[in-house]
């Protein structure tokens, strides 16, 4: 019995059509190891660098806008100065505006009570009316 034990184990040590899970699990980790070098080789920070010219003219660029948000904002300041000048005028206009209107208002009255009084001392008294006409006559 001896004898077959030994045979039947040389025979499961020969070689078969199908790869043995040992065989794949290492190739397997082979092939991982080779590309994980492959892609470590190929990790470059010279590729994430940008060209100097791209550099300098985002710089330009970069320069230029900040400028332009400058000037912008002085503008801006300068606009809402302008406001500020320009709301202040128009309130001491406003209020000039409702001092000559309550002056003219008191003016009317004064127009309206001077024409009362005008029209009163218009009035002839009818003594003296008559006594002017018979001077006239005479």
């Amino acid at each position: 019995m001896r004898a077959g034990t030994r045979r039947r184990h040389t025979e499961d040590e020969e070689e078969s059509a199908f790869v043995s899970m040992t065989d794949m699990t290492v190739s397997f980790l082979f092939i991982v190891m080779v590309l994980l070098a492959f892609f470590a080789s190929q990790f470059d920070d010279a590729q994430e660098k940008v060209p100097k010219t791209w550099l300098d003219q985002a710089i330009q660029e970069r320069d230029a806008a900040l400028a332009e948000a400058v000037r912008l904002s002085e503008a801006l300041e300068a606009a809402q100065t302008q406001i500020a000048v320009l709301k202040r005028q128009v309130a001491n206009l406003e209020r000039d505006l409702e001092d000559a209107k309550q002056e003219i208002a008191d003016l009317l009255e004064e127009i309206a009570r001077l024409e009362e009084r005008l029209r009163r001392l218009e009035i002839r008294d009818p003594l003296e009316a008559y006594i002017s006409a018979s001077a006239a006559e005479r």
